[in-house]
């Protein structure tokens, strides 16, 4: 190394020391910083999140069909079948289960999720027979050969 680069290096080292102080007494001046915001949702799966806003039992209110000791089936689910969160009331597509939001989740034991679910798709296909039936009859008859 020659002369001249020492130089420089103990100018730059000296520099950088008093910038750090400055910058610790500036820090400190400022005080504490604030506590990072976590949260709490983000650590909790989603029907974690159903259980906590709505209570650990099945919602299902009757929409399962059965007729439950005040409207609320009450169960808590098992180990073997534990509690599921579904949208209330069950949407007819898998779809429209899929894009509901959160807030539109409800706890659901398996039985009563399982017999909604029959229900809504049952409801769903006499919903799809009736627009079918609207339809053709709707055609005129001469365009299947019966306006002899």
């Amino acid at each position: 190394m020659s002369i001249v680069s020492e130089r420089v290096v103990r100018v730059l080292r000296a520099g950088l020391a008093e910038e750090i102080e400055r910058q610790i007494e500036e820090d400190n001046a400022r005080g504490p910083e604030p506590e990072a915001r976590v949260l709490v949702s983000s650590a909790l799966t989603v029907l974690e999140l159903v259980l906590r806003t709505h209570g650990e039992s099945c919602r299902c209110e009757g929409a399962c069909g059965t007729e439950h000791p005040g409207r609320m089936c009450r169960e808590d689910g098992t180990p073997k079948e534990p509690l599921i969160a579904a949208p209330y009331p069950l949407p007819c597509t898998e779809h429209e289960t899929v894009a509901a939001s959160v807030e539109a989740l409800r706890p659901w034991c398996a039985p009563c999720w399982r017999k909604a679910k029959k229900r809504t798709t049952e409801l769903a296909a006499e919903l799809r027979r009736q627009q079918l039936d609207e339809a053709q009859t709707a055609l005129p008859m001469d365009l299947f050969g019966g306006g002899r």
